[in-house]
């Protein structure tokens, strides 16, 4: 974080009245232009600055409403707000067909199966290398010394 910016900002905040700070839509041209001269910067940097606010803000009421932006809303989240129950679409039944042509003209394939892959992009172990795995495992000493600290 640049020092010089974190001046700039607090310049353009102490050129608002208290109304404009309180209100930030009531920003029009003229008083941007105001803001700007009164800080010293150009009117972009104060347009930035509540255009920074204004998704700031919308931002903050989509996370206190338990939605975060891309990723819809998240359960256990939102301040008791009351949630429309899904609708659980029924599943499909029967064979699974590719959207890929050239797989589709291919046909099934007979019987072969891809081994499943680890999502964590390790390969399979057997209980004998989990179990040798976990007898050669050691906590580095800071954290081995916490959890003696708490009695565990």
């Amino acid at each position: 974080i640049d020092e010089r910016e974190i001046d700039r900002i607090e310049a353009i905040i102490y050129s608002m009245t208290p109304g404009e700070r309180e209100s930030p839509k009531v920003l029009n041209g003229s008083r941007r232009a105001r803001i700007a001269a009164g800080a010293g910067v150009q009117v972009s940097d104060v347009n930035s600055l509540v255009d920074r606010f204004f998704e700031a803000r919308k931002m903050m009421s989509s996370l206190a409403s338990g939605k975060m932006p891309g990723m819809g809303g998240m359960p256990g989240m939102g301040g008791g707000a009351a949630r429309k129950q899904q609708q659980k679409k029924p599943k499909k039944s029967g064979r699974k067909v590719s959207g890929n042509p050239a797989k589709r003209a291919a046909g099934p394939q007979s019987g072969q199966s891809a081994p499943a892959e680890n999502p964590f992009g390790q390969s399979a172990q057997t209980p004998e290398d989990m179990e040798k795995a976990m007898s050669d495992f050691e906590l580095p000493p800071e954290l081995a010394k916490m959890f003696k600290q708490n009695g565990r």
